[in-house]
Order: structure tokens, then C-alpha cells, then sequence
């Protein structure tokens, strides 16, 4: 008898499910975007900092461009200097989240937790002591477990997923206390703060402010306060942690002024208002070069209501209301805005998604197009043509053109390359296919055998009618390998290359890479291996030669 209630139970359950489908269709997967960012935020992410502009495409590709100056955008650039005007896809960097920095370095948190670090010098965050002999370094995982991470040229602040905000800078207007002499630099990133949701800072000649949003959605401040960026009423330096308002969700603060938005959609403004960017309509000179401090907001000023995101820059502020209105207050670059009006919010588009601002700015709309106006003098607005001047601006919202479109050579010359792996005794062969911008791509299958009977050996199984790879951590490759590596060694051997995107399966999880298909065999580029391996950051160490990538050495040089 009870079992035909168990049997009658399942049978109502089963039904019952399947009149509500949605149900499940709403619910994240594993590791999925609704998994590694909070609810809040767009899937889309887009940033600019100091003539470099930044964007997270929702399929987390990671495009840039602007000041490449100290390859801060490609590592592997062959010399230094250059401008890139329009948007490049930064192909060595995969799913990203979250994306800062300027003409010296760039940082990407990725959607593991990783926090990577890649640029001019990039090697000082290891905190190693090394020094590089050349001017560029390539990427380097510095931290785990990380959510946010916002960065300027003399410091770096890291919010990690358990709440915990780490510094590494000078110190400057004591934000980190007693920890070390004002104006020295810590040995390392310091835990400056615990129960941290968002914050924002600003690093501006002789001193650092920071704001902060507490677990229980107070904000606080500390730091710099020199024209009352901080909000506490005075224009004296805060030497502790200060709370200014309740209730609050996200914040946006440079050296001038801020805005926080609270959690009933009420956006609040304070600091110094001589662009008339706090949008209390005191201001009524345009561009006002002489500052008058009576019109500054000491306080919090409730501004507008009904507001998704804000974010400050030195004279303006940019809006996003919920209803995807995009608004202006104080300077901007734009032709149509209103200057007798301009310390009052002005409307500039709709349909708007997210935002960045700064010298210059950049909005996608809810469609998927990318605007962007203002500073170009190193190509970053991306229009394809950078400013003769750096007074020069676009004055019109543009439209940015935006592809991921990795660049290939129209053919390859096979070579072979010996591996020393630091847990076999001798030395094994791989066929690389092609070599391009210092990106080097092999035959999986000889890839394979090459790491038989070590700890990092696997299986592969290729589909090239299907693209499909399959990939088995652990098993043994000695099948794979072939007796008469002649072929590969043919001298000026052409052979033509065809670029496709595989659906690889590997440890019960899928990924799309880009592979390349040349003499009837899958190539993927070593970097890419290793990732799907187990490790993330391949970095060459020119002193012993050796590739490093997660627990495993590399040596590799051609036979």
C-alpha cells in the first residue's frame, strides 16, 4: 500500500513540474554570471582610466583600446609605444568580470576569483623584490578569491568575495591608519578593512579618499577631504573611518566630489560644486574657473529620485535612471547640451544599459551598441581616429564598432619544440604549427603524448565535423605518439590555416575555444592548453627559460 502512495506522489510531482518549466529556466548554473556577480550589476562592463578604455562583452571577452604605451593592452607587443583607435580583443585573458587600469597596468578579475595583473612593471606586485630587464612584464596572478578590484597609478584597492578590502600604495592622508609611516609604501597588499560590499576611491596628487558601503548598507569614508569629497560636513582630512549615510547600495567618489544611490532609488550628492556637477542649479557660469566655496554641498543633497547607477568624474556627473534615461550634470563634451541649463540634469539618450566616465565616456545601449564622446587624443573614445590635439574632442555621441576577431596569419611554418616537464626525467617532442605575436599553437594529439606519464598528461579525442573536443585529465597518451617526427620538420613546409570555434568538454564542464585547423589536425594555442589543464597564468622567466603555469614547469626550445 505504500508503495503505490510513493508511486502516486512521484507521478503528482512529475506533473506538477512539468506545468512550470520556467521554473528552471531561471535558476543559474554552475558558474555562471549570476553566480559570480551580484544581481545588480549589468552583464556588461565597461571602463575608462586615464586614455585607456575597456570593455567586458556578455560573453566575457575582454576588448581594449587607447594609450598602449607600455603594452598595457598587449604584452606581446613587438616595441614600444603606439595608440590603438579602435576596440582589440585581448585574447590571452579569458572570462573576465571586472577590468581597471591605466597607461602602466591592467588588472582582470576573472570569473574564477583570479585577480591578474599584466603591463609596465607588473612584476612589483608580486612583491618579489625582482626586477625585470625589460619594460614590459607579462601577466601575473596575484590574489585569489577576488570580487573587485579598482586601481590608479600609485595604488591599488581589492575587495575580495568574503568582504575583506586589501590596499597597496602609499600612504598618504593615513588610509591605512597606523599601519606604516604616512607617505611610505607597504611590503605588500594590506587587509585594511572587513565587512565591505562596494566602494569607490579617488588618488589625486598628495592624497587618497575612499568610500565604502558596510554589510549592513552604511556608508562610510576616510581619507583626503581637502574640498569636502567626503561628505562629513568639514573640509579637514579624515583620519578614521566616518559614517555619512544609511540605507545605501552603490557609490561613486573622485577627488572633487561623490554620489551614492540609495536603496529607494534616491541619488545623493556632496563636495565641491564648481562645475556645477552636484546638480543643485547654484552654479550658473559656465565652466567656472574660480572656484566659490559657498556653492560646494558639505553634506549628502538629495538630488534625484528614481535613479539605477551614477558615477562622478572631476567635473560632471553621468545618471542612469530606471527607466534607461541617460543624464548630464556639470561639464560635458557633448554639443547639445544646454549650457545655461548645465548644472541641472540634462537628458542625453535612451534605452541605456551601463556606462563609464571620465576624460572621456562610453554607453551601451540596452540593443548592444556602443556609444562613446569626449577625450581622444590616444584613440580612446575608438572611433578609428585618435585627436591630433589633446584639446580636440568628439563632440557627438559615436558609434563604436566592436568584434571579437582574433587575427591570424594567412599560413604556418611547422617547427617542433622539445618540453622539459618537471616531473619526467627526459625530455618529450611537440609539434608547434605556427607561432604568431608570440603565441604558440600545437597539434593537441602530439601535445598529449608530449605529457604522457606526467602529472599533467591527458587524453584528446577530436571531432572536426562536429568541432568538438574532448579532453580527460589523467589518462594516459602514449597512443598518441608518433615514432617519425620528420614531417614536422620540413624546411619553408606551408600549409594553409582555417580558423573554428570547438565546444571542448573537459572535467563535466564546456568550453568554446578558439582553435585552428591546419593539415587535417586541431591546433590550440599553448596558453589555452594549459588553462583548460589546470592552470591559468603561463609566464616566461627569461633568467632560467622555463614557461610557468599553475604547480608545473615548462622548458621549452626548438630541437
Amino acid at each position: 500500500m505504500k508503495s503505490k502512495r510513493w508511486i502516486l506522489l512521484i507521478v503528482v510531482m512529475i506533473f506538477m513540474l512539468s506545468l512550470s518549466p520556467a521554473v528552471f529556466a531561471i535558476q543559474p548554473t554552475v558558474g555562471s554570471v549570476q553566480e559570480t556577480a551580484k544581481s545588480s550589476e549589468p552583464t556588461v562592463f565597461l571602463s575608462v582610466d586615464n586614455g585607456v578604455s575597456k570593455l567586458i562583452t556578455a560573453d566575457r571577452n575582454l576588448l581594449m583600446w587607447g594609450n598602449d604605451t607600455w603594452d598595457n593592452i598587449d604584452y606581446r607587443s613587438s616595441s614600444s609605444g603606439g595608440i590603438k583607435d579602435r576596440p582589440y580583443y585581448v585574447d590571452f585573458i579569458r572570462k573576465p568580470v571586472r577590468i581597471c587600469g591605466d597607461e602602466n597596468n591592467t588588472f582582470a578579475v576573472l570569473e574564477d576569483g583570479s585577480l591578474i595583473v599584466w603591463g609596465y612593471d607588473a612584476e612589483k606586485f608580486l612583491f618579489s623584490g625582482a626586477k625585470r630587464s625589460d619594460w614590459h612584464s607579462y601577466p601575473y596572478k596575484i590574489m585569489d578569491n577576488v570580487r573587485m578590484v579598482k586601481s590608479s597609478y600609485n595604488c591599488v584597492f581589492i575587495l575580495t568575495n568574503d568582504n575583506k578590502l586589501f590596499y597597496y600604495g602609499n600612504n598618504y592622508a593615513g588610509i591605512l591608519g597606523d599601519k606604516i609611516k604616512e607617505g611610505e609604501w607597504p611590503k605588500g597588499f594590506i587587509k585594511i578593512l572587513e565587512e565591505v560590499v562596494d566602494f569607490d576611491y579617488s588618488d589625486y596628487e598628495s592624497g587618497t579618499s575612499l568610500a565604502y558601503i558596510k554589510t549592513d548598507s552604511s556608508l562610510w569614508v576616510w581619507g583626503k577631504n581637502n574640498v569636502g569629497q567626503l561628505g562629513t560636513g568639514v573640509r579637514e582630512d579624515i583620519t578614521k573611518p566616518t559614517k555619512i549615510l544609511d540605507n545605501v547600495k552603490s557609490i561613486s567618489l573622485n577627488y572633487r566630489h561623490g554620489a551614492a544611490i540609495k536603496k529607494d532609488g534616491t541619488l545623493w550628492t556632496w563636495g565641491c560644486n564648481q562645475y556645477g556637477q552636484l546638480g543643485t542649479g547654484k552654479v550658473t557660469e559656465y565652466y567656472q574657473y574660480k572656484r566659490v566655496k559657498d556653492n560646494d554641498v558639505l553634506k549628502p543633497y538629495q538630488m534625484m529620485t528614481d535613479v539605477k547607477a551614477a558615477l562622478t568624474a572631476a567635473d560632471h556627473t553621468m545618471i542612469i535612471k530606471n527607466d534607461g534615461t541617460l543624464w548630464s550634470i556639470g561639464i560635458s563634451a557633448l554639443e547639445s547640451i544646454d549650457k545655461s541649463k548645465w548644472s541641472r540634469p540634462q537628458k542625453i539618450m535612451d534605452q541605456v544599459e551601463t556606462m563609464a566616465t571620465g576624460m572621456n565616456t562610453l554607453v551601451m545601449k540596452k540593443d548592444g551598441s556602443l556609444f562613446g564622446w569626449g577625450a581622444n587624443s590616444t584613440g580612446q573614445v575608438g572611433c578609428g581616429k585618435a585627436s591630433k590635439e589633446y584639446y580636440e574632442v568628439i563632440r557627438f555621441p559615436t558609434k563604436i564598432n566592436y568584434e571579437v576577431v582574433p587575427q591570424i596569419p594567412d599560413s604556418v611554418i611547422r617547427t617542433q619544440w622539445k618540453f622539459y616537464i618537471d616531473d619526467i626525467p627526459d625530455f618529450r617532442y611537440a609539434t608547434a604549427y605556427f607561432v604568431f605575436k608570440e603565441r604558440t599553437y600545437f597539434d593537441l594529439r602530439d601535445f598529449a603524448a608530449a605529457t604522457s606519464d606526467s602529472s599533467m598528461q591527458f587524453g584528446v579525442t577530436t571531432d572536426m565535423k562536429n568541432k568538438t573536443i574532448e579532453i580527460l585529465n589523467g589518462e594516459s597518451s602514449h597512443e598518441y605518439e608518433r615514432k617519425d617526427y620528420s614531417y614536422a620538420l620540413r624546411e619553408n613546409g606551408k600549409t594553409s590555416v582555417t580558423q573554428a570555434v570547438y565546444t571542448v568538454s573537459i572535467d563535466g564542464k564546456k568550453e568554446k575555444i578558439v582553435c585552428y585547423e591546419a593539415d587535417g589536425k586541431v591546433t590550440m594555442e599553448f596558453c589555452d592548453i594549459l588553462d583548460l589543464l589546470g592552470g591559468y597564468i603561463v609566464r616566461e622567466d627569461k633568467s632560467d627559460g622555463y614557461w610557468y603555469y599553475g604547480r608545473y614547469k615548462i622548458k621549452k626550445e626548438p630541437r
